[in-house]
């Protein structure tokens, strides 16, 4: 997504992990505040994650790819799934619906490769 040898692209380590974004998008280096970043995690099975960021976070609207294709498009919370988004799990599987602090929690639509799906409420990633 960022050219680094562009002279716009800011290249910021946090925690280990790298974080691209364009200068002007850059609200503040001190908290890592920046919107349409980039972030590479320091742990292979962590992925990439592209949206907004605070404190060098996911933190608003963006979306996360886990190297085994699993994906979530949607809101996060310092870090966390949080608010409205869905998670592609595999081929065929999926939820749909209100997360917080990272899991299925409100309402929310589970579907199944075999066409199967549960509509309903979820507490705490339970149905």
């Amino acid at each position: 997504m960022f050219d680094d040898s562009d002279e716009n692209v800011k290249v910021l380590k946090f925690n280990g992990s790298v974080i691209r974004l364009l200068a002007k998008d850059l609200k503040s280096k001190k908290h890592m505040v920046g919107k349409n970043a980039e972030i590479v995690f320091a742990k292979e099975n962590m992925g990439r994650y592209v949206g907004k960021i605070s404190k060098g976070l996911p933190h608003g609207f963006g979306v996360k790819t886990w190297p085994d294709g699993k994906k979530y498009q949607g809101y996060w919370l310092k870090g966390k799934m949080h608010g409205k988004g869905e998670l592609i799990i595999s081929e065929g599987d999926s939820y749909t619906g209100e997360f917080s602090n990272g899991l299925p929690w409100g309402l929310g639509i589970r579907k199944w490769a075999n066409g199967d799906y549960y509509e309903g409420e979820y507490f705490r990633g339970y149905q």
